[in-house]
């Protein structure tokens, strides 16, 4: 008996792997629909693999936008909670990462807004001349402006 439920446990997770395949060919719509339409392994799969695709996206904007590692951590995790939250109602045609990119800025400005963050923060020296160097316009300035005008 133990071997027929091995066979059958096995067979599901072939079926699953045909089904499913390599869920990184599937487009974000297709991994969207499939997350909000499937409670089994594949929904979680597609969860997976959307997180995959766009989380280095959207950690970036938010350590970008919070220079707190908690605080970054905290925007990153609430980001993917809405999606969660949002996944049946999100109309997309192509990628997820514009409306993911959108969600993280709002989000980390709510975060950056809450006062989470110290109100003084010591600098080491160090870091203050070595920023100075950079010049006014480093490229995390610039990234941030970006972020802020694709946001608007």
């Amino acid at each position: 008996m133990r071997r027929t439920t091995t066979r059958v446990g096995a067979q599901r997770e072939f079926e699953c792997l045909f089904r499913d395949g390599a869920a990184t060919g599937l487009t974000d719509r297709e991994l969207l629909d499939r997350f909000t339409t499937c409670s089994d392994q594949a929904g979680d799969l597609a969860f997976t693999t959307l997180v995959a695709r766009h989380g280095p996206m959207v950690w970036s904007v938010c350590r970008r936008m919070l220079r707190n590692t908690a605080d970054a951590e905290d925007a990153f995790q609430a980001t993917f909670l809405v999606l969660v939250r949002k996944a049946g109602e999100i109309r997309l045609t192509a990628s997820l990462g514009p409306w993911l990119h959108g969600v993280s800025v709002r989000v980390a400005r709510r975060v950056r807004g809450s006062g989470s963050r110290p109100a003084f923060v010591e600098l080491d020296e160090a870091i203050v001349e070595s920023r100075a160097e950079l010049g006014p316009r480093s490229d995390w300035d610039v990234r941030f402006t970006i972020d802020e005008a694709l946001e608007r």
